[in-house]
């Protein structure tokens, strides 16, 4: 027997570790099979109630509705199907795929790094089934992806991964102006306020708010000049027994004298205010502001919940907004805007471009609910230096002298043919005096705070706060703008010829929305 031998024998080298497969190809929710037969009905739907509005019920306008339910019922379910089948997505390491199209197929991929807002709804006949529908935006000209049915957790996975994605690019980019500690690492003698618990919002509207916000909400008057227009386009296709009573019955009050058009008047307002307050509830019931993290979650839905996730790092501005109604009654309401290409983005959809986060809140109770809730940007009531309140006549000259030029002109006119009416003059009139009232606003309102309301005191890093307040007037409505000093990348200052004599500008600032 020979002793062993007390050298190890040679271990061969580990196999290199295989790559992370990629996540599978996942399908959508079978649910999505029912979405555009869901559609398809509602279209139909409408069809009949038109078919009714346009003459009533006939057997020829039986036949073709008939014919059209038939169309759907066997058109529909192969297409659900065929789309169905070739619609999947998947979650890579580093992004979210999509691919879909039977003949023509498409895929799309947004890094988590680049999402801006994850936007789901929840129809009513997917809530039993815990699924939603996703669409998540990215900024530039990158196209969103559009998840009819996913599950609901497939939400709160994105937000995980794009949290995950953004702590990897803050620490590769050291000098990059946007990185702020999140709201765990602040220090505890900072004096800039918390947000709430996780486990609660930080704001819900009452039933109270979202009345107040229907009655004070200046949009549904556009909306019945709309849907005014939308009738006189279409009144041929109504009935012209329908016409001579409703005809009949507006000249009948109109005779009875200024008191039935004041009646007829008031009762307008009331339908139009009732007409506010279902679609105001509708959209903004159970309305709740979560901080979650560093993402602020917005839910709002009465039929169809709605649920948007907004990063705080791509906030870019956020805008207090008061309306000539909410004025009054001390409201006013708060939106935010994301960065975007550039500004024109704006006016889209406000879950990628601006969202409202505050539907309507009282001034008094606004900046301490804003501190909850945006903490990184130590907001406070601004000190605005008015900038126009001496300079009125220069924002009345235009509008003043146009509305007389023009009023003239319609007086000559009324004066010289017999065609022209005499009451033509007060159109002019009053366009002149509406416009001059919107620039009084203006000369009243616009102004600045270079602190954002608390410039000399400095910040958590130990610079100096970096927020600018900028005030200024929509129409009628007052508004504050907050935005970061490093967003605003030029000054373009206009002047005209008589003005600049007098030293008067104006000075414009274009952010930069990256």
């Amino acid at each position: 027997m020979t002793p062993a031998d007390p050298t190890p024998a040679p271990v061969a080298p580990a196999a290199p570790a295989a790559p992370a497969a990629p996540d599978r190809w996942r399908r959508l929710h079978p649910i999505a099979l029912v979405t555009p037969f869901v559609g398809m009905c509602q279209t139909i739907g409408w069809l009949v109630v038109i078919a009714f509005v346009t003459g009533g019920w006939s057997t020829l306008k039986g036949r073709v509705l008939f014919a059209l339910a038939g169309v759907v019922l066997v058109v529909s379910p192969f297409t659900s199907v065929a789309r169905w089948l070739a619609t999947r997505y998947r979650l890579t390491d580093d992004s979210l795929e999509f691919r879909s199209g039977l003949f023509f197929r498409s895929r799309r991929a947004i890094g988590y790094d680049r999402i801006h807002a994850i936007d789901g709804t929840t129809p009513v006949w997917m809530r039993p089934f815990a699924v939603v529908r996703l669409t998540v935006s990215a900024g530039g000209d990158e196209s969103d992806i559009t998840l009819d049915a996913v599950p609901a957790i497939l939400q709160l996975e994105l937000e995980s991964r794009r949290d995950t994605a953004a702590r990897i690019t803050d620490d590769a980019t050291d000098t990059d102006i946007n990185a702020r500690p999140t709201v765990t690492e602040l220090p505890e003698t900072t004096g800039i306020a918390r947000p709430a618990d996780a486990t609660q919002p930080v704001f819900r509207a009452s039933t109270r708010d979202i009345l107040l916000f229907a009655i004070t909400d200046i949009g549904f008057l556009a909306a019945a000049l709309a849907a005014w227009g939308v009738i006189q386009q279409y009144e041929d296709f109504v009935p012209d027994s329908w016409r001579d009573a409703a005809v009949g019955a507006f000249d009948g009050i109109v005779a009875r004298g200024l008191l039935s058009i004041a009646l007829l008047a008031v009762v307008c307002m009331i339908v139009l205010a009732a007409a506010s307050v279902v679609a105001s509830m509708l959209r903004f019931h159970g309305f709740e502001v979560w901080r979650r993290g560093d993402d602020l979650v917005i839910a709002r839905g009465l039929l169809t919940r709605r649920t948007v996730t907004l990063p705080v790092s791509r906030i870019q501005t956020v805008v207090v907004r008061q309306s000539l109604l909410r004025r009054p009654l001390h409201l006013c309401s708060v939106e935010v805007g994301l960065s975007t290409v550039n500004a024109g983005d704006e006016s889209g959809d406000e879950a990628t471009a601006r969202s409202r986060i505050l539907p309507v809140v009282g001034t008094g109770r606004v900046w301490a609910i804003l501190a909850t809730m945006l903490p990184e940007w130590d907001l406070h009531e601004p000190t605005i230096r008015h900038t126009g309140r001496g300079l009125t006549r220069y924002f009345l000259t235009m509008p003043l002298a146009v509305g007389a030029i023009a009023t003239a002109c319609a007086a000559v006119a009324a004066l010289m043919i017999d065609a022209v009416p005499w009451w033509l003059m007060m159109v002019p009139a009053a366009v002149g005096l509406l416009w001059a009232s919107m620039r009084f606003v203006h000369a009243r309102e616009e102004g600045y705070d270079l602190g954002g309301g608390s410039s000399d005191e400095p910040d958590r890093t130990g610079a100096r706060q970096d927020r600018i307040a900028v005030a200024g007037a929509t129409r009628w409505t007052r508004t504050v703008t907050f935005t970061r000093r490093q967003r605003v990348q030029s000054f373009t200052r206009t002047t005209t010829l008589w003005r600049e004599r007098r030293g008067v500008e104006r000075v414009g600032m274009p952010r930069c929305l990256i």
